[in-house]
């Protein structure tokens, strides 16, 4: 239990036995009635605690599978820009832009390790079972285009989990 939520449970506490003392100043004959009435007004008191902090953690879980989305989105562009510098380098015919490609893998790998753990990281860097088709590049551009396809193809597979 976090430290306000534990400030909440004593608070109830504290109005259950207030609600008793209160209401067993009159006679001897409410008291067990008083001690109900406490009861119930804690419990219900508990109740509203238990459900405002659920109602807390998932509203912060899904504005931080949100921000995760968001981020995520942003990595998929940059490696659509990745594919996209392949086909123009080999159209200029200049070298192909392997170090661009491996610091976006890199830099995703490194994110989703962080934010999701090593099995999202290692999935994302597995291209077996995706089904990439066909590309009119020539070797290295078509490596690195490949590389990036896969990737982009994990990415959106774990953009979808997190939607749901």
């Amino acid at each position: 239990m976090r430290r306000d939520h534990a400030f909440q449970f004593w608070l109830a506490v504290l109005a259950m036995g207030v609600a008793v003392a209160l209401a067993s100043l009159g006679s001897p004959d409410r008291y067990w009635f008083a001690v109900l009435f406490g009861l119930g007004l804690g419990f219900m008191i508990l109740a509203v605690i238990v459900l405002g902090v659920i109602v807390h953690d998932e509203t912060q879980a899904t504005a931080k599978r949100r921000e995760m989305r968001i981020q995520l989105a942003a990595y998929v562009q940059a490696g659509q820009r990745v594919i996209s510098l392949c086909h123009a380098t080999e159209k200029a015919r200049v070298a192909a832009p392997e170090s661009a490609a491996s610091e976006w893998g890199q830099t995703v790998f490194d994110y989703l390790r962080e934010k999701l753990g090593d099995d999202y990281a290692v999935r994302f860097d597995n291209p077996a079972g995706l089904s990439l088709g066909m590309t009119v590049l020539s070797p290295p551009y078509s490596n690195i285009e490949t590389y990036a396809r896969a990737r982009l193809a994990r990415l959106n597979e774990i953009m979808q989990e997190l939607a749901t």
